[in-house]
């Protein structure tokens, strides 16, 4: 089964972090429908890093490195923490 998206349809939170090749990458991946429904953008994020679609450094260049976190910054810490880094 595969997935599109179009217009009307929203980016699930976690492609909306990363690049416009990152997001192609993922959407066109048949196992990407299945991910999507995951209401975790961490879990998605990591799914990618596990699929190779997206690199450690790639991620943790998503950090914005603000003084106050910002929600971003707190699904890239969620993320590693799935992962087991950091």
């Amino acid at each position: 089964m595969t997935s599109t998206c179009t217009a009307a349809d929203p980016l699930p939170a976690a492609l909306t972090l990363v690049s416009l090749a990152h997001q192609a990458a993922a959407l066109a991946h048949p196992a990407w429908a299945d991910m999507a429904r995951q209401a975790s953008p961490a879990l998605q994020l990591a799914w990618m890093v596990e699929q190779g679609l997206l690199s450690y450094d790639e991620l943790d260049d998503l950090q914005t490195l603000d003084e106050q976190p910002s929600e971003r910054d707190r699904i890239v810490a969620e993320v590693f923490a799935v992962l087991g880094w950091r």
